[in-house]
């Protein structure tokens, strides 16, 4: 069974915020830099790129909201 490129770029963006919650992103802004040296190559890398450029411009709390509520479907 294949995952639709929709729903590997939800996963990535789910990890993201996942990470940046139980602590393992600290620095969002570092964590961002290294895809600036290292671009996303998979839509699951570009979910997680886009949520932590989202929880840091927007917080933590409103980014993960956006998950829950299920509104990232709307906006990819």
């Amino acid at each position: 069974m294949s995952i639709s490129v929709r729903e590997q770029f939800i996963n990535g963006f789910n990890y993201a915020v996942n990470d940046v919650e139980d602590g393992e992103i600290y620095d969002v802004e570092l964590a961002i830099e290294g895809f600036k040296i290292d671009p996303a190559d998979s839509p699951t890398q570009s979910g997680y790129l886009d949520a932590l450029l989202k929880i840091n411009k927007r917080g933590l709390k409103t980014t993960r909201d956006l998950l829950i509520s299920g509104e990232i479907r709307k906006l990819i």
